[in-house]
């Protein structure tokens, strides 16, 4: 580097070098077993294993652009897993898994999609009664999606006495005592493995 002054004296500095950072080199983490499950409305599990340690970190959206990333877990690891929460019900997500390793270059998984669950209850159908006479009756039913059920029942719409509840499943069958004669409201109330609850009409039968 050289100055000049105002009489025109020339200085010049010594030689100085400097260095700009050197780029990440090397080969990338290679990402393999990419798993996910436990989708609920809102979140969702994603797991994935690399061949060296590497950082944990998942970039999603709402389309293959993807455009958002979960904070990223500095640990390095060769197993990898997190939860993406706070998502929109009934919306279709994209997601690419990403690990970084001690070289600082980064792998990709290829970009998976997956749809989150509606915040809507079990469908109820097929909802049939076979009453006996001896004070008790058989309600079956199908649900939507695996769910557990319980049945409340009455004189009226207004019920008052309810049975136990069902194993989670599809396709339930409860029988209801201590049922009165005459004609008999009921009512079936189903939850998801999600919480999310639905009832079905109120339905009649006549009890002998």
């Amino acid at each position: 580097m050289s100055s000049a002054n105002a009489g025109n004296a020339n200085t010049t500095s010594p030689n100085n070098t400097f260095a700009t950072p050197s780029a990440a080199t090397g080969t990338a983490p290679k990402l393999s077993y990419v798993a996910y499950w436990g989708i609920t409305s809102s979140g969702i599990n994603i797991s994935w294993s690399t061949d060296v340690p590497a950082t944990t970190v998942v970039a999603f959206g709402t389309s293959a652009a993807l455009g958002q990333t979960t904070p990223v877990e500095a640990n390095l690891s060769n197993s990898h897993g997190l939860t993406l929460s706070n998502l929109t019900p009934g919306t279709t997500y994209y997601f690419e898994a990403q690990s970084t390793g001690a070289n600082g270059v980064t792998g990709s998984s290829t970009v998976y999609s997956f749809t989150t669950l509606g915040n809507s209850g079990p469908v109820i159908s097929g909802v049939a009664a076979m009453p006996s006479a001896d004070h008790t009756a058989q309600i079956s039913w199908t649900t939507s999606v695996p769910a557990n059920s319980y049945i409340v029942y009455g004189l009226t719409s207004g019920y008052g006495s309810w049975s136990t509840r069902t194993n989670l499943g599809t396709v339930s069958q409860l029988s209801i005592g201590w049922v009165p004669s005459g004609v008999i409201h009921y009512q079936i109330v189903s939850m998801d493995s999600y919480g999310n609850q639905s009832m079905s009409p109120d339905f009649t039968f006549v009890e002998p």
